[in-house]
């Protein structure tokens, strides 16, 4: 389930500092609609001035969601 959308996961996407999965749309428009925003919306883990260069494609976590509900 995304944190953001409370949705099943579309394209799970994950912080590396953190590793809080999102929806890629999710986790991406988080961080573009909120200048000076540098945290995850989780856990608040700090990512520094590089926010969307720490998210990067969850396959497997994809594969199980989609597994799971197909």
């Amino acid at each position: 389930i995304c944190y953001l959308c409370k949705g099943f996961l579309r394209d799970a996407h994950t912080i590396n500092e953190c590793l809080d999965t999102f929806c890629k749309a999710c986790i991406y428009n988080y961080f573009l609609n909120s200048p000076g925003q540098d945290s995850c919306p989780k856990c608040q883990t700090h990512l520094g001035g590089r926010t969307l260069e720490t998210v990067i494609a969850d396959q497997t976590i994809q594969d199980i969601v989609d597994m799971l509900y197909p």
